[in-house]
C-alpha cells in the first residue's frame, strides 16, 4: 500500500513513520489511551479499597472509601466525597475519550 509506495519513492524511515503511518493510527491510540487511563484509575481505587493499594500515609481514594464505610451513619459525606471524586474523574476521562473519538471520526472498526 502507501508504505510500499513511500519506500519506492525513496522516503526515509522517519518520514514513513511520522507522515504515512502515524496519522492513521493516532486516533486509535488516543482513544484507547484515554479509555485505558480510566480503567487504571478505577483499578487503582479498587485495589486501595481492598487494602492492596499504596500504603499509608500516602493518600488513596479507595482507602478513604473503605475507611469511611464504618462511619457512614454518622458522617456520610466522608464516603460521598472520595467515591464521588472517583466517579467524577472516571466519567470525565470517558467523556474526554468519547470527545476524542468524535473529533477523530474513529468508529471502532478496523478498515483495511
Amino acid at each position: 500500500g502507501y508504505v510500499e509506495a513511500a519506500m519506492l519513492r525513496g522516503e526515509s524511515t522517519a518520514y514513513i513513520l511520522f507522515v504515512e503511518i502515524l496519522p492513521g493510527v493516532l486516533p486509535v491510540l488516543a482513544v484507547e489511551a484515554a479509555l485505558r487511563f480510566s480503567y487504571a484509575i478505577f483499578l487503582t481505587a479498587s485495589l486501595g479499597f481492598l487494602g492492596l493499594g499504596v500504603q499509608p500515609p500516602s493518600p488513596d481514594w479507595g482507602r478513604l472509601v473503605n475507611e469511611a464505610r464504618a462511619q457512614v451513619g454518622r458522617a456520610p459525606w466522608a464516603l460521598w466525597f472520595p467515591a464521588g471524586a472517583i466517579a467524577l474523574l472516571v466519567i470525565s476521562v470517558n467523556l474526554m475519550a468519547d470527545g476524542l473519538r468524535r473529533i477523530f471520526g474513529y468508529d471502532g472498526s478496523i478498515n483495511p
